[in-house]
C-alpha cells in the first residue's frame, strides 16, 4: 500500500515493483497510513484468535494436525492462522516475524484514530489491552509469537 500522489506513484513504482508484488495506490499519504494501521489492527486480531483457538484445542487434547486441517479448509482459514499453526505448532519454530512493541504502537494508534472518529472497536481494544499486558510482562521486543504463551499462563 503506498499513500502518495499520482505523479510521484508513477515515478516510483518501478523501484517499489522490484521490492514486492502487490502494489497498492492508495490515494494520498493519510490513506497509506490508515490502511497500514488497518491491516495491523487485523493481524493483532487473527493473532490473537488464532493463539487462543490453538490454546484452547491443545488444552482439550486435540490433535494439531486435525484442528489444522479442519480451520484452514474453513471460514476460520486466513494466513494468520496457517503461519501461526504452520510454523510454531508443526515445525515448533518460535522465530518472531514482528516485535509486539511495534504492533502495540500500531493498536494504539488505531484506538485513537477510531476514538477520533466516533467509530467503535471493542475487539481491537481488548486486544490492545492484552499485548500491553504481554509487553508489561517482558514479552514485547521478541515477536507477537508470544501472545501464544502469554494466554496459556
Amino acid at each position: 500500500m503506498v499513500g502518495g500522489s499520482n505523479l510521484v506513484f508513477d515515478r516510483v513504482l518501478p523501484i517499489l515493483e522490484k521490492l514486492g508484488k502487490n502494489i497498492y495506490h492508495v490515494g494520498n499519504i493519510r490513506n497509506g497510513a490508515i490502511v497500514k494501521l488497518l491491516n495491523q489492527l487485523m493481524v493483532g486480531i487473527h493473532t490473537q484468535a488464532a493463539s487462543e483457538a490453538m490454546t484452547l484445542a491443545d488444552k482439550m487434547g486435540l490433535p494439531k494436525d486435525l484442528l489444522h486441517r479442519i480451520l484452514s479448509n474453513s471460514f476460520a482459514q486466513s494466513r494468520i492462522y496457517d503461519r501461526h499453526c504452520t510454523q510454531f505448532v508443526e515445525k515448533n519454530e518460535f522465530q518472531p516475524g514482528f516485535a509486539l512493541n511495534l504492533l502495540h504502537k500500531d493498536l494504539v494508534l488505531v484506538k485513537k484514530m477510531a476514538e477520533d472518529n466516533d467509530a467503535a472497536i471493542p475487539i481491537g481494544a481488548q486486544v490492545e489491552q492484552i499485548i500491553q499486558t504481554a509487553k508489561v510482562s517482558g514479552f514485547g521486543a521478541p515477536g507477537k509469537v508470544k501472545t501464544r504463551h502469554r494466554v496459556r499462563q
